[in-house]
């Protein structure tokens, strides 16, 4: 596992509510005060329903999605197993370790958050973070339309070639400073996904097996609104160049 050096972030505070930030080797993590919001949006898709009051607890979560270079480490620890097909898409990179990890499956997420001392985060707290402590954003920066200055998405019009480092836009950023909620790549998270009908509302997983995992956040050249109340799944075996993972952990005491 990794040590709790502090490192990167050029200062240090402690893991209290608010935004505060402690870094080590895997990355910063963002301190994230408990409280209640109402998850899901009444205009949203059917799978966004029923709006539901939810209660999470404090936790920490990655300031950027996880790093190559933090995938490469856990890899070389052993912890981390690189699926055999990862270079078949000539998107798939290992290379640039400061851009966000991607190509792997939600077990791999998982392993990965493990490594980090850490887990995948409930679709409720990815939520809840992604709308700076359950405020009723529809972007993670607020209301205004997504546009290249505030993500990394669309290839075509922004002019890009790929994937960015972490924290290329931070216009876009949640008023935590988490960066790349949207865009950059989509996010595992630990639930199976199913309507919010009879979901947990105590901010934990939805454990109730079914066929897909869920994921957030918005893929780069994915069709897929970025808004912090959309819902996308997958196989839990599937894996794409725009697909990486936030790991979260729980609140210093």
């Amino acid at each position: 596992m990794l040590g709790a050096l502090l490192v990167g972030c050029g200062w240090w505070a402690p893991a209290v509510c608010g935004g505060e930030q402690t870094c080590d080797a895997f990355g910063c993590w963002v301190a994230l005060c408990g409280g209640a919001f109402e998850r899901g949006a009444h205009d949203g898709d059917p799978d966004e329903r029923p709006v539901t009051t939810v209660s999470v607890d404090a936790f920490r979560i990655l300031a950027t999605e996880a790093t190559i270079g933090a995938w490469n480490a856990c890899v070389a620890a052993e912890v981390c197993v690189e699926r055999p097909d990862w270079a078949d898409d000539p998107l798939c990179t290992r290379s640039g370790d400061d851009l966000p990890i991607t190509c792997i499956d939600w077990f791999q997420a998982q392993d990965l958050c493990t490594y980090a001392g850490g887990r995948l985060p409930s679709e409720a707290e990815w939520e809840y973070a992604a709308r700076s402590g359950g405020q009723d954003r529809t972007y993670p920066w607020g209301a205004e339309s997504p546009t290249c200055d505030r993500l990394v998405h669309d290839l075509k019009t922004c002019g890009i070639n790929g994937l960015q480092p972490g924290c290329s836009r931070p216009d876009g950023s949640t008023a935590h400073g988490l960066c790349d909620v949207a865009g950059n790549a989509f996010e595992w998270c630990a639930d199976w996904h199913h309507g919010y009908a009879g979901a947990p509302t105590d901010g934990s997983a939805q454990q109730r097996p079914g066929r897909f995992r869920a994921m957030r956040g918005g893929g780069i050249g994915s069709d897929e609104a970025p808004r912090t109340r959309n819902r996308v799944f997958h196989p839990p075996e599937f894996s794409y160049p725009g697909l990486g993972v936030r790991c979260v952990r729980q609140a210093e005491p």
